[in-house]
Formats: C-alpha cells, sequence, structure tokens
C-alpha cells in the first residue's frame, strides 16, 4: 500500500519561519520601545527638582533668629523655600509635606489656589486659598494635626501629577518667641 504524503518544502518552511521571527520582533519592538521611552523620560523628569523647595530654618528679624520650622501645642510652622532657575516654576504643581513622628505620619499638599482643611498660611485664618512659593521667595505655612511629630520631608509635585524624591527634611523642634495661631 503506496501513501501519497506530500509535505511543505524546506525552502517554503525557511521563508515562513523568517517571517514568524520577523512579525514577533516589531510586535514586542511596538511595546517595549515605546515603554522604555516613556520610563527613561519619567525617571529622568525630577532631576532638576531635587533642590527645588528647602525648609527655611532661619529668619533674621533685628538681633534675633527665629525658627518657623516647629510646633506650638497641635499647629506646626512649615517655613519654605523655592530654589533654582525661574523657568523651573512653570512645571511645579506645589508641593506634599509628610510630617512623621513615632507611630504616626501625615502628608500635607500644597498647591495654588487650593484649599486645604489643615493648612493655611501663616497670619491668615483658614480656609483661606493656598500659594506655592516661587523661585527666591519664602512663605510659611501652618499645619494642624492632633498628632505629634518630630520630623518633616517636602517633595516636588509636577504638574505632570509626579511626586520627586525628597528634597529636603528637617527635624521638628518646639517654637521660641513665635506664634502660630
Amino acid at each position: 500500500m503506496l501513501l501519497n504524503k506530500r509535505g511543505v518544502s524546506d525552502v517554503v518552511t525557511t521563508i515562513l519561519l523568517v517571517l514568524l521571527a520577523i512579525v514577533a520582533v516589531a510586535v514586542v519592538a511596538g511595546f517595549i520601545i515605546p515603554f522604555v521611552q516613556n520610563t527613561l523620560k519619567s525617571g529622568t523628569e525630577c532631576l532638576k527638582y531635587n533642590d527645588y523647595f528647602k525648609f527655611q530654618e532661619n529668619f533674621n528679624v533685628g538681633l534675633e533668629n527665629y525658627k518657623y520650622n516647629c510646633h506650638q501645642g497641635n499647629l506646626y510652622g512649615i517655613s519654605v523655600s523655592a530654589n533654582g532657575d525661574a523657568a523651573l516654576a512653570d512645571n511645579i504643581q506645589g508641593f506634599s509635606v509628610a510630617l512623621e513622628g513615632t507611630g504616626s505620619s501625615e502628608t500635607a499638599r500644597v498647591e495654588d489656589n487650593t484649599m486645604n482643611n489643615h493648612v493655611h498660611m501663616l497670619g491668615q485664618a483658614s480656609p483661606i486659598t493656598l500659594s506655592v512659593p516661587k523661585t527666591g521667595e519664602i512663605k510659611t505655612y501652618v499645619y494642624d494635626s492632633m498628632n505629634t511629630f518630630n520630623k518633616m520631608k517636602i517633595y516636588a509635585v509636577l504638574k505632570s501629577g509626579r511626586t520627586c524624591d525628597m528634597s529636603d527634611e528637617i527635624d521638628i523642634i518646639p517654637c521660641y518667641g513665635v506664634t502660630l495661631g
């Protein structure tokens, strides 16, 4: 009994395998290349803002040195300065401050023309719209919390929504010679 078998020639098989490999590479590259480009962009987006916001520790008034990054009861003073090139300010949405204590932490976000029930500008009653310091400016905020904190950290928040790495941190001390309320 003779079986009449017909197979695919070696040339056709080789061509099909090469075409299949090319299609597979094109599909994988279609996902990998945009992913790598976006990751690189977002990974370097914050580099210019690493030192943009700093806690302003000392204000010289007359002969006395006042510290506003301090606490008075349940009120926490937060003095923030903006540093760097003025062109960087166009990409800033605001900043986020993390207050940390033993067993507790809270985050306050400050953005232009927004209100926050726990944050107000020093010397102004709450609620009031907040404003972010521009390059060369210093603004002082008051945060109200029932928790006890001993450290603050600040992070720049970009208009893209990305929160950058920590710019600065400071220990919170009791307020002397100033009133936060």
